[in-house]
């Protein structure tokens, strides 16, 4: 959970949160959240960069090394190997060298831990030596709002008019949000 302000539009929202640090900026994003991100809407704006690299983390398993049970009757032998390709989960057998594709439920990691595979942002600074600060921000399809109005008449003279909001987190992901900005009208995206 971490605290962003929110740009609510009709048709996508728009996620800031404040970062400060030194050295590289890494930031996760899970499957999900990931699947929401308008492609290419993903900036910084702050300490000048030299590199920004987004990768699938299941791609950070490629040379882990892995014990495999196989499968056998018993299923009491292992294998030692080291994973070559994770997204086919190719694997190459330490003792003989051959090449062999399993389930990634059979795999016991040795030396990298089994991750949610979800995505990383890694921003790069010129001087990893100094302190950044700025604003990462990107828009995403998965939260919506909607308003709501009760009129209440009463007497004939008297009323009421209360109005609500309805917000949508359609990726069910929990936020600390600071500022929720909610915006009308029709904003067209440039593909």
């Amino acid at each position: 959970m971490f605290a962003i302000d929110l740009f609510i539009y009709n048709s996508f929202t728009e996620l800031r949160e404040d970062e400060h640090g030194q050295g590289t900026l890494t930031y996760s994003f899970k499957n999900d959240a990931y699947a929401n991100i308008i492609s290419g809407s993903i900036s910084w704006n702050g300490t000048p960069f030299i590199r920004q690299e987004l990768f699938s983390t299941s791609s950070s398993l490629k040379g882990a090394k892995v014990i495999v049970k196989e499968s056998s009757a018993c299923g009491c032998t292992t294998i030692k190997a080291t994973i070559i390709d994770p997204t086919s989960m190719l694997l190459q057998n330490e003792d003989t060298q051959s090449y062999f594709y399993t389930d990634p439920y059979s795999i016991q990691y040795v030396s990298t831990p089994l991750n949610d595979n979800g995505y990383q942002l890694k921003i790069i600074f010129s001087n990893k030596n100094e302190a950044y600060s700025g604003t990462l921000s990107y828009l995403t399809t998965g939260i919506t709002w909607a308003p709501n109005y009760d009129l209440f008449l009463t007497d004939g003279a008297k009323w009421t008019f209360d109005a609500y909001v309805n917000i949508k987190n359609a990726q069910q992901g929990q936020y600390n949000v600071n500022n929720t900005y909610l915006i009308g009208g029709n904003v067209q995206l440039a593909s």
